[in-house]
């Protein structure tokens, strides 16, 4: 099922998310049944930043624009003041395209 998810979404687009490509699927298990972290803090620390160069005032024309998080990067920083890191807090999978 996790090497399905770099297709999901080309085969189910819709009228709001027409241009939805897939770049990079980032899985990461719980350590923990009831859930180790918070999974919004670890969908803000994946999110793509707009690079501070680029205008951010005008639309993007490509990728390039953006830097995108690595689980390298983050992995030693914790989801919240004063907390365990995402690396002690959960089991990483690289699904690369």
């Amino acid at each position: 099922m996790l090497n399905l998810l770099p297709f999901a979404y080309s085969h189910t687009s819709s009228v709001i998310r027409t241009m939805v490509d897939v770049r990079h699927v980032h899985v990461v298990q719980h350590t923990d049944a009831v859930g180790s972290f918070s999974d919004f803090a670890l969908l803000d620390a994946l999110t793509p930043k707009r690079k501070p160069e680029f205008d951010a005032s005008k639309p993007s024309e490509s990728a390039d624009e953006y830097h995108f998080p690595t689980w390298a990067e983050i992995e030693p920083t914790p989801p919240r003041a004063g907390r365990r890191n995402f690396k002690e807090l959960g089991t990483y999978h690289d699904y690369a395209l």
